[in-house]
């Protein structure tokens, strides 16, 4: 759990377009609470979908008895990876959310025996996020709500600034989470293959 709540963040959100801050996120109607914690929303989103180290789980599937694979209803993205990484697969659905196969067509049905390897980006809550996460998320919603708001160009400028700075910290924490390798650009990460973990490069 990161150090910032959704009311600190939308109270930063607020304060850098010179708005005042506010005790409670409960509130009816459109103002401009609304639109911040839309933004907030929004950006919290966007911060993960390319997967950060708390957010990109590894695993192995199988087809159940119909030939279906279902995955989390919160997955943002799927690949395949490993002995798999030459498969196409996607995901589709909510509620159930389920795999399909992009190289026979789209079908949902998979093979009886297919093991599949499969890093499956997920959305979590923003109270969830790392602490540099929250900031990124924050600090980029903060500027998109001050074009929307205000509009003024040397605040979006100061904005910008901040905005890139809390992206390069974001970044800089994943890239010590996942060990990266830059000698060799290789990455490693825990994996479960055949029911066992193990640490390698991705």
């Amino acid at each position: 759990m990161g150090a910032l709540s959704k009311l600190d963040a939308v109270n930063r959100i607020l304060v850098a377009s010179g708005e005042f801050p506010v005790s409670s996120l409960t509130v009816s109607g459109a103002n401009d609470v609304t639109i911040a914690i839309q933004m907030l929303n929004e950006a919290t989103i966007m911060v993960q979908m390319n997967g950060t180290n708390t957010n990109t789980i590894f695993s192995e599937v199988v087809p159940d008895s119909n030939g279906k694979i279902y995955v989390s209803d919160n997955v943002i993205h799927v690949d395949t990876y490993g002995e798999s990484a030459n498969r196409n697969v996607a995901a589709q659905g909510r509620n159930p959310t389920y795999l399909i196969d992009l190289d026979n067509e789209g079908t949902d049905v998979f093979e009886s025996g297919t093991t599949l390897y499969i890093k499956t980006v997920v959305q979590i809550e923003f109270e969830d996020l790392e602490t540099a996460d929250q900031f990124y998320a924050a600090d980029h919603a903060a500027r998109r709500y001050q074009i929307l708001t205000v509009g003024d160009k040397q605040s979006d400028a100061v904005l910008n600034e901040q905005a890139m700075l809390s992206r390069i910290n974001a970044r800089s924490k994943d890239v010590r989470a996942r060990d990266a390798n830059f000698m060799d650009n290789t990455k490693s990460v825990w994996a479960s293959i055949g029911g066992r973990r193990y640490w390698g490069p991705r």
